[in-house]
């Protein structure tokens, strides 16, 4: 059987196995996931999810490691869901060597706001870091004489948006739907039928913001550096909540957060994991920030409140959750200045611009002419035109 293989940088879950597509991928393919995570980034944390043995999983220690493993492959096409590196290039050059195609993946793009010159000014006042980041790049740009990369052989694109300068210079552009609406097409293919006489409730996406590994993995700095602080503001906005409409406001929990160890942080509410879309689906509002589950609400027509406060105000965070908020119609809410009395209003006309959502859907979920069927389907069947299965 001819082989498939992914790379990857990131800690590898379940999440990210449903994700990939791995066990589409494996009625056709034998799969191999190269973790480059050692390789590419300085930063190191947990590797792989400590409940999962999965067998296929080879990792690469260093460049010449990666060549090594990639020279042993018998495949054609590697996906990447490394991203752009300082190491891309690389692998890029080591692929080619053996005739390797790199397929860039594009299936979960979100709404981010572009950061012009005074942007960056801004942003680097609140974090150092990322100014640092910005000089290094531009050393190596001006001096080292880095090499550019080269255009993806093959790119996977969801929705318009993704289509961005990297990947319009594809040789081969493949149209699919995101992620999310892949879970959207699992779920209403079980035709639940609604209870009801059950509680009506709403629902938060948790993005774990306080401990989220990401962080730590792409040197970024936390603007959400007091949890209880964080938590609290969230009590009080889903208390008003609650209050108000006597529904309870449930926590779609983020699947790489572990709350177990971290006390009542969201003060006894129900926590619930891996259910986001169908929690979702049946909810009457939806608390967020800037989760790429936002899908969910859009799909299924239900009204935002996108939260921020001072601090993520101040971060790349912050200005995305305002760029969703703006790309949706929906109202945005400060955790640190805000008035009971405009927040009642938002609770009592909740407000959803179909017109808006179905831009949204066709910018960064899928576009109209994608077919309703697997998210890889298309993928496959462009393999097949090419006799690689």
């Amino acid at each position: 059987m001819k082989q498939l293989a992914i790379i990857l940088a990131a800690p590898f879950t379940e999440q990210n196995f449903q994700r990939m597509g791995i066990p589409f991928f494996s009625q056709y393919f034998e799969v191999v996931v190269l973790q480059c995570m050692k390789w590419v980034t300085d930063n190191h944390v947990e590797d792989c999810d400590s409940s999962l043995d999965y067998s296929f999983i080879k990792n690469v220690e260093s460049e010449s490691d990666f060549e090594n493993k990639i020279s042993s492959l018998n495949a054609k096409y590697v996906i990447d869901y490394v991203g752009v590196t300082d190491k891309t290039r690389k692998i890029q050059d080591i692929l080619h060597r053996y005739n390797i195609e790199l397929v860039v993946q594009k299936t979960g793009t979100i709404p981010y706001r572009k950061k012009d010159a005074l942007s960056n000014l801004v942003y680097a006042f609140f974090d150092p870091r990322y100014y640092f980041r910005l000089f290094r790049n531009f050393i190596k740009a001006r001096f080292l004489k880095v090499e550019m990369l080269l255009p993806p052989d093959i790119t996977l694109l969801a929705g318009s948006k993704s289509l961005d300068g990297w990947n319009a210079e594809a040789k081969e552009k493949i149209w699919i739907h995101s992620n999310d609406y892949e879970a959207y097409l699992k779920l209403e293919s079980l035709e639940i039928k609604e209870d009801k006489n059950k509680p009506r409730y709403s629902v938060f996406l948790d993005e774990y913001l306080p401990y989220h590994s990401d962080f730590k993995l792409l040197s970024i700095k936390n603007p959400v550096n007091n949890p209880e602080a964080y938590y609290s503001q969230l009590d009080t906005i889903f208390s008003l909540y609650e209050m108000q409409t006597g529904q309870e406001v449930v926590i779609a929990a983020h699947p790489a957060s572990s709350y177990t160890d971290k006390g009542l942080v969201f003060r006894g509410r129900r926590i619930e994991y891996g259910k986001t879309a169908s929690l979702v689906r049946s909810a009457d509002f939806v608390f967020a920030h800037m989760s790429t589950s936002v899908s969910f609400a859009v799909l299924y027509k239900k009204p935002l409140l996108f939260l921020t406060n001072n601090k993520l105000s101040k971060s790349i965070i912050g200005w995305n959750v305002e760029t969703f908020a703006r790309e949706l119609n929906t109202p945005m809410l400060n955790m640190n200045h805000f008035s009971e009395i405009e927040l009642k209003a938002i609770f009592e006309n909740p407000v959803v611009d179909k017109t808006f959502y179905q831009k949204y859907t066709n910018d960064y979920i899928k576009t109209e002419l994608v077919e309703e069927t697997s998210q890889w389907e298309p993928f496959l069947r462009y393999l097949k035109e090419k006799n690689q299965c």
